[in-house]
């Protein structure tokens, strides 16, 4: 298993959780794993909640880039994930 680490020069933004999210597709959109958004903010299980607020680790060259997932629409976020 490897281990998670925070490189240098991450900065963290937050995610508001919308109706219909799971930890999956956010860790997509910020093209990281479950196990490093559940180790970031301390859950222990897979379950969490519209208007929770979750902590992600980002690349600071990218920070501006991540910080409008927040208001993108639900078609914006999509073409994220597809473009992977």
């Amino acid at each position: 298993v490897a281990a998670i680490v925070e490189q240098k020069g991450d900065v963290i933004v937050y995610h508001t959780v919308k109706s219909g999210e799971f930890l999956g597709r956010i860790a997509d959109l910020y093209d990281c794993n479950v196990s490093e958004v559940k180790k970031w903010n301390n859950l222990r299980s897979d379950r969490i909640n519209v208007g929770q607020k979750l902590k992600i680790y980002v690349p600071a060259s990218k920070q501006a880039q991540y910080k409008k997932i927040n208001s993108l629409s639900e078609a914006e976020r999509n073409k994220i994930i597809n473009q992977d």
